[in-house]
């Protein structure tokens, strides 16, 4: 386990609703979303940022499963579909995460396996999230 400091991130807003991100580790996001409809934007809408994370949580801790279950990953796809409310502050009120796992003999009890790991102990954004949001989840296995 690497031990890492108190998380923080700190914003710099640029322009319109453009901001810099930059973390307590020196990484940078561009957040930023239209200030009218239909205008072009140059960033990661922030609730986006909340798919990305539970996407990020849950597939570094599936790859790093399956890598000690000695599968033979080759290539691995996370899609984060979410729902939210009409309504102000338009909630978010269901994810669907799912993964897309391509190798050689892949063994589809394992990656199920993997993903309740992930969700059950070790993603701390869906443990966050599952309490007040709808998560589902699907898997399929490719053969190379």
């Amino acid at each position: 386990m690497i031990n890492t400091p108190a998380a923080k991130v700190e914003l710099h807003w640029v322009k319109g609703y453009n901001f810099t991100a930059k973390d307590n580790f020196g990484h940078t996001l561009t957040v930023d979303a239209p200030t009218q409809p239909n205008d072009q934007f140059d960033g990661f809408k922030p609730t986006y940022l909340l798919l990305t994370g539970l996407g990020a949580c849950t597939g570094i801790d599936v790859v790093s499963i399956l890598k000690k279950k000695r599968q033979e990953v080759t290539s691995f796809d996370v899609s984060v579909h979410g729902e939210q409310q009409e309504d102000w502050p338009k909630a978010w009120t269901r994810f669907h995460v799912e993964y897309t796992v391509t190798g050689h003999n892949i063994n589809a009890k394992a990656v199920e396996r993997a993903i309740q790991l992930s969700e059950e102990k070790y993603c701390s954004v869906s443990a966050t999230l599952s309490g007040s949001v709808e998560i589902t989840r699907s898997y399929k296995v490719i053969s190379s």
